[in-house]
């Protein structure tokens, strides 16, 4: 009977202390690239994740390289300190947002504020450049960030997609050649939104093999960074969230995001992100 004891003692000591020694926190670096077929635009291409260390992915091999200890010199860290000292934006999202569409929105009216976004066109533009398609070299479905609407009232059987549009008053929504005010489709027609994960398994929408090295309670922070012309200066923000989001496209794993980090800017400054993930996946 004691040697029974003993044996459930030291497997809850085992599972505790195995569970703690895993990663609890994904970092993924996106980069900013445009389409070569120019009708699709803008989209996010993942560069560099940490699990315990830094992996880079190497666009000619098309795979990650082994992982290593982050190379950081001073000059870069002083770069970076001096630009979250003179730029930084910081985006608190109370439990009411969770889904990535609602932290965009949040954001981007955020930047309006801080005179970052300077009227409804480029608005728009930096909406739907935060909400562009995201290529994870290890995941089988390449995911959007588009959300789908469904009237209540049909029991979710209705469907159709939906472009996000910001003015100075809010966002609208355009549907089947039609505006309509989000807070009008709100009041007649009791609209919820869908995350797009819910129609894929989880292993077609994320890297479940990868996600199994982290233990039960870990989180992600997904770091956006890249060279944008149309900025003349740098755009930072970063966005806490209060309730982690979890869908697909957002990061390369099924964590939840608890951080999202923007870092825009007229010059390519992808050191500045790699600064910024280095600094998450690393105990102070």
């Amino acid at each position: 009977m004691a040697e029974d004891d003993a044996k459930i003692r030291f497997s809850q000591v085992y599972v505790h202390v195995n569970e703690n020694s895993l990663p609890s926190m994904f970092v993924q670096l996106n980069e900013l690239r445009v389409d070569k077929e120019e009708t699709r635009g803008h989209y996010w291409l993942q560069k560099a994740r940490w699990v315990k260390f830094e992996e880079n992915y190497d666009e000619v091999s098309k795979r990650f390289s082994d992982a290593h200890v982050s190379p950081l010199n001073f000059q870069d860290i002083a770069d970076f300190q001096s630009l979250m000292q003179e730029h930084l934006i910081i985006v608190d999202c109370d439990e009411a947002i969770t889904t990535t569409f609602e932290a965009m929105q949040k954001l981007v009216n955020s930047l309006y504020e801080n005179g970052q976004i300077v009227d409804e066109s480029h608005a728009s533009f930096m909406f739907n450049l935060f909400m562009a398609r995201r290529h994870h070299p290890e995941v089988k479905t390449q995911s959007k960030l588009d959300n789908q609407m469904f009237d209540d009232e049909s029991k979710g059987n209705q469907v159709c997609f939906f472009k996000c549009l910001l003015d100075v008053k809010g966002f609208t929504m355009e549907t089947a050649g039609e505006s309509i005010a989000m807070e009008k489709v709100y009041g007649c027609r009791k609209i919820r939104f869908m995350p797009y994960r819910a129609y894929k398994s989880d292993s077609e929408l994320f890297n479940v093999d990868l996600a199994g090295t982290f233990n039960t309670y870990a989180e992600s922070c997904c770091v956006l960074t890249g060279k944008l012309n149309t900025l003349i200066k740098p755009m930072v923000a970063l966005i806490r969230l209060d309730r982690p989001i979890l869908e697909a496209g957002l990061v390369e794993v099924n964590i939840p995001v608890r951080f999202l980090f923007v870092c825009l800017g007229p010059t390519d400054n992808s050191e500045f992100g790699r600064c910024f993930a280095v600094m998450m996946k690393n105990r102070v």
